[in-house]
Parts: C-alpha cells; structure tokens; sequence
C-alpha cells in the first residue's frame, strides 16, 4: 500500500475478477477490449469455448495463468475465464497448481469469495471460469485515496468481509498463502471478493509436506519467509498474518515495516515488532493496537487463532472506540412481520445501546423519519403506501432526511432495481433471505 513496498510484489500482475450483471446480455451489447492482447494470438477474440463462452478480450495476466473476459451465451451473463498462462502448459506441477486452485475455488462457496463456474480444457490448456465482477482491486481503490489511509468503518467493513471470506476457505480445508490488496476485488454494492488462489494448497498437503515457499514479500508470515515448516493445524496462520498486514495498512496508512529491499523486508517480518498503530496514526483508537499486533505475532500459535476471531476481534474493538458516540437509533420498515421482528431482534443484539424503530408501511415509515431522523434506516423494497423506491426517493428530497443512510432489502428485485436505487440515493442493497453479517457488516459501515 506504500510506496517503498511496492517493487516487492513479485506474485505478477494483478488479476482482476468481475461479479457479472444479472441483466440479460448478448454478444452484441458487449464491446470486445483493445489494447495490448499478447496472448491472444492463440486463442482469438471471438473464439467460442466449449459452444458456450465467447471470447472478448484480456483482463489481466498473472505469474502463473491469464485472465479472459467472456461472455456466456447459454445464460447470457459475462464471466472471466482463466487459463494456465502459455509459457506453463507443459509444467506438470503448474498444471496441478492451476487444478487445485479451481477445485478449492468450487469447495469455498461464499459471498466474499470468487465463484467458480465450470472448469475444461482447450486446445491442450486447462481453463476454468468464473465470475466477473464489475470492480477495482482493493490496491487500486487504496491508492485513489490522498492520503493512502481511508475511513475507519469503510477500511472495517472491507476487512470484515475479507475474514468471512478467508474463514469459508479455511472451512473446506484450504488456505490460501497469496493474500494480498490485488487479489481483494472491491464490486458493486461495496462486496469484497478474495480472488486468485493460484498458490492455495489443502491441509493434506501441508501435512505431507508439499507447501512450498510461496507469497508476495510484502504479505508474507514469518514461519513462511524463515522457511520453517509448522503443524498443519497453524497453516491458516499465515493467511491471518496476511490479513493482519492489510488491516495494519488500511487502519494507518502504511505497511508495518519500513525496508528498501525484499531482504529488509523478509527480515523484518520474522524478527522486527511492528510499532503500534496508534503511534503511527494518533487519529486511530488505541483499542486496535493489541489486535492488530496479535495478528501480526511472530510464532503461530500467539497469533489471532481464526479469520472468525479476527473479524470479531476487530467489531468489538470497533464497538469500544465509538462507546461515546451520540446514541443510534435505526429504523426498520417491512410490511413482513416475521421478518420485521427477526432484523429487529439481531440488529438490537449487535447494537445494544441503539433504539429500533419498527414500522409496516412506507407512509408511516416517511413520516416518523421526518419528525425524528435516523441514523440509518432499513427498507423493504416491496411495502404498502410507498415502497422502498418511493420512500428512498422521498427520504432524499427531504432536508431533514436527505443525509440518511438507506439500506434496502428485497427478495424480489435485482439488478434494474439496485441501478435505480443507487441514482435515487441509496447506499446499500442486500437480497432476502439477508445475510445478517452482510446486514450488520454493512450498517457499520455507514455509521461513520
């Protein structure tokens, strides 16, 4: 994230992935990209794979395979697809490195992880396809900041959901060894989305010894820099580790070591104790020190324990730094009562100190908003008297209200909906059945 570190990236280009439209598409309303396409000599702009995936252009190029961008005209949707890069298509291990990422891809089914689609061969190269996402890497969306340092609830929500997400993957008995900002997709709605496990390996693996040493310098944990080989039940450590770099670069504005060259920096993070965050941000709350510095712990088995754990670590520390702060009152409108009574009872577990205002209709929803303003309000897109585009369209052109945040929930809209919500003035769309992570991660965020 800082300038010093970033000739030590040596995992290759970022290899962006895109969540795709669910807008019907075809082959015509889609412009194929052009520019610099040196790789596809071999397979052609227009090529069809497998009678279902139109080729349109490259996304990007990594070490280790290239990045197409298609279009699926069976179910007409766009789709990235990645092939093992041409220089590698005789390299047995790399082609069994190419297959093990698909396959850990297709075990971790998770909102915050990148979705495989199908997996195949062409003309003697493997391939698999997945999801597009219409977005910029986390890197990227860093570095339009400034000052490289970015609002605490926006850099707590990011983290969040990079933790769900690495927690799904540990799940299936996977981890990952290449976290880092480039491969953290940031896409529509505000979804972080981990991609590119090229380097994933199970914990099979590990326990047979086959890891082998892999990472980015910056990103990497010390067991792995020092080349020290730990238990398999540590080796989600080092994706913990990672994520501990990237909260302590998007809560300061820096990396936790300084170095000029990749030895420094390889030194640093097995023997250098990074300095506490709040000495290097006075603005942040000293409550993240020792979480940041315990997922950043030298021996695995000092660090934070579990993606779960930190995420949680880091929503409690979030919690403490704001105890002060004016009270919240949220309002809920859903002409549903089950599910009215269900977002009301977990907002308030999460929320303790906040006051719930819980209405039917979208009517007494405009009126109570207006006579006391709350600090985000919940809306059911499909409601009574107004519904949640209606409402979020009067909410804005209201001066008391026309600075609320507005999350809407639906079980029966889709993209269209979100697209004219988003140039009504909303900030946030989640689907039914909502995820109440997403649903509580997402009000942190707009809490600022």
């Amino acid at each position: 994230m800082n300038e010093d570190n970033a000739e030590m990236d040596l995992a290759g280009v970022p290899v962006p992935v895109a969540m795709e439209d669910t807008k019907p598409i075809s082959i015509d309303e889609l412009s194929p990209r052009t520019g610099d396409l040196p790789y596809l000599g071999w397979i052609p702009i227009g090529a069809l794979i497998q009678n279902s995936y139109r080729i349109l252009g490259q996304l990007g190029e990594g070490g280790m395979g290239i990045v197409l961008h298609g279009v699926d005209e069976r179910l007409e949707r766009e789709v990235a697809i990645k092939f093992i890069h041409p220089k590698h298509v005789d390299t047995e291990e790399l082609h069994e490195l190419f297959v093990r990422e698909a396959r850990a891809m297709a075990r971790a089914r998770h909102p915050n992880l990148v979705e495989i689609y199908a997996r195949g061969d062409y003309k003697g190269s493997p391939y698999f396809v997945m999801e597009y996402i219409k977005g910029t890497t986390l890197e990227e969306w860093v570095a339009g900041h400034d000052q490289r340092r970015v609002g605490l609830d926006d850099a707590l929500s990011l983290l969040d959901q990079i933790c769900r997400g690495v927690a799904a993957l540990h799940a299936v008995g996977a981890v990952h060894r290449d976290l880092k900002p480039s491969n953290v997709m940031i896409g529509p709605g505000f979804r972080a989305v981990v991609t590119d496990m090229g380097l994933a390996i199970n914990l099979g693996g590990w326990a047979a010894g086959r890891e082998r040493v892999a990472g980015t310098p910056a990103y990497i944990s010390p067991e792995i820099a020092a080349e020290r080989h730990v238990p398999p039940q540590y080796a989600h450590a080092s994706d913990i580790y990672a994520i501990g770099v990237m909260a302590y670069e998007l809560l300061t504005g820096r990396h936790p070591f300084k170095a000029k060259t990749v030895v420094e920096l390889l030194r640093a993070h097995i023997h250098e104790t990074p300095p506490k965050p709040s000495e290097v941000a006075p603005e942040l709350s000293d409550v993240f020190d020792e979480v940041l510095l315990r997922a950043l712990a030298k021996d695995p088995n000092d660090r934070i324990e579990s993606a779960h754990a930190l995420r949680t670590a880091l929503a409690l520390a979030r919690e403490r730094s704001s105890e002060s702060s004016a009270p919240l009152r949220i309002m809920i409108a859903d002409d549903d009562h089950a599910c009215l009574r269900w977002t009301g009872k977990f907002i308030s577990g999460s929320f303790p100190n906040a006051t719930l205002d819980l209405v039917t209709d979208g009517a007494t929803a405009l009126a109570h908003a207006i006579r006391d303003p709350p600090s985000v309000a919940i809306l059911d897109l499909s409601m009574p008297g107004l519904n949640g585009t209606e409402l979020t369209a009067a909410l804005r052109a209201n001066p008391r209200t026309c600075d609320v945040p507005i999350v809407v929930v639906t079980g029966v809209g889709g993209a269209r909906d979100w697209r004219l919500l988003l140039r009504l003035g909303a900030s946030g769309f989640l689907v039914k059945p909502t995820d109440p992570d997403a649903l509580i991660t997402t009000i942190r965020r707009l809490l600022c």
